[in-house]
């Protein structure tokens, strides 16, 4: 099968690494404020969250944000910890298998990331593989954070397009959001829903409409 597309933008979070955001949304509900909706908490929460993931707020302004928003019942040291815990590990298989697809595609990774997790997910791949950088694995990295845009801005897509001077009918873009998704395909590109956490590389080559079977030899 030819496949139509030069181009593969990857999301980070639930396609390479493992992410918990339930787990800190429960514990995010279990100091709610008396006399404050769990709801209101949800969408205050995530507008000082969308703001540090466009890099509006340094991480110390973050974690004062957050702990005001908790009206003062947790220690900030608690709060990272409890952030820290959204991630988990890194899938080494996955990440050899899309390198490898590079010998076919030019790859970049486009994440909607904060600096606390990107200083922890480096530190993670760093010492599970020896020193080696995401920035090994790809050809291009892209996060929200440096690029004062987030997903599912349409800017942030033309942004990286522009920077790597891909055109959006030749490039795939594989996201665990919908939203996000939709974005990239109102601009032309061709898109794929990957199930949050599963394995990477099985979905892809399962889907026989996609042509990665053919381009690794990682099972």
């Amino acid at each position: 099968m030819e496949h139509l597309f030069k181009n593969i933008l990857f999301d980070l979070g639930g396609l390479f690494i493992t992410v918990h955001t339930d787990c800190f949304e429960q514990w995010l509900i279990r100091w709610c404020p008396s006399g404050i909706s769990s709801e209101l908490l949800r969408v205050q929460f995530a507008e000082l969250h969308h703001l540090y993931e466009q890099g509006g707020l340094s991480t110390s302004r973050f974690l004062t944000d957050v702990r005001s928003l908790l009206n003062n019942q947790v220690d900030e040291s608690e709060i990272e910890r409890a952030w820290d815990g959204i991630l988990g590990g890194f899938s080494e298989e996955d990440l050899k298998w899309a390198s490898g697809l590079r010998s076919n595609f030019r790859t970049a990774i486009l994440s909607n990331t904060n600096e606390l997790h990107r200083v922890s997910f480096e530190e993670t791949l760093r010492l599970r593989t020896d020193g080696c950088a995401l920035a090994d694995y790809f050809d291009g990295i892209y996060y929200s954070q440096h690029l004062g845009l987030r997903k599912p801005n349409a800017d942030v897509f033309l942004r990286v397009l522009e920077m790597e001077g891909w055109h959006p009918e030749e490039t795939l873009f594989v996201d665990d959001n919908q939203e996000n998704l939709q974005t990239a395909a109102d601009l032309g590109m061709r898109v794929v829903l990957h199930p949050c956490n599963a394995p990477l590389r099985l979905h892809l080559k399962a889907r026989m409409d996609l042509p990665f079977h053919h381009f690794s030899s990682l099972s």
